[in-house]
C-alpha cells in the first residue's frame, strides 16, 4: 500500500516461475534461485503490483497455505514523486481511443508514478 494506505488482507500466491533479467535477456532459473545481487522476476503472479511486499511464510508448526493477518509485516509503498512532463496523446479513432484507454490503465498499474487524465477532448499523461 502506499503511504497512509490501509495495508490489504494477506493473500496467498503462486509463482508459476523465477527468470533472470541480464543483459536484456531473459533466463529461466529452473532452481527457483535468484543469486544475492541478481535481478529477478517472478511470473504468473495475479495479485501483486509495484510496491506490494512480498513474503514468505514461516511453516513452523503451521498449516501450510493458511494465511494469518498477524503473521505478515507489511511495509508502506515507496511515494511516487510528483509529475515532471506531461505529453498529450490524441487517437485517430474511437476504437484506438478506448484501446489507448485500456492501455494507459495497465500501464500506470505497472508505474505508479505515471498518472493519465482523461477528459472528453484530451489525454494528458503525466510522469518523470
Amino acid at each position: 500500500p502506499a503511504p497512509g494506505e490501509a495495508p490489504q488482507k494477506p493473500q496467498t500466491e503462486r509463482i508459476g516461475g523465477l527468470l533472470e533479467l541480464a543483459g536484456g535477456k531473459f533466463s529461466n532459473l529452473e532452481d527457483a534461485t535468484c543469486e544475492s545481487g541478481g535481478v529477478c522476476a517472478m511470473v504468473g503472479l495475479k495479485n501483486v503490483v509495484t510496491g506490494d511486499t512480498l513474503l514468505i511464510p514461516s511453516q513452523s508448526g503451521k498449516k501450510k497455505n493458511k494465511v494469518n493477518a498477524e503473521d505478515y509485516v507489511c511495509l508502506s509503498g515507496v511515494a511516487s514523486p510528483k509529475p515532471v512532463i506531461t505529453v498529450r496523446l490524441e487517437a485517430e479513432s474511437s476504437e484506438q481511443q478506448q484501446r489507448l484507454s485500456e492501455a494507459l490503465v495497465l500501464l500506470t498499474i505497472e508505474d505508479p508514478s505515471l498518472s493519465v487524465e482523461d477528459t472528453d477532448s484530451v489525454t494528458l499523461l503525466s510522469g518523470l
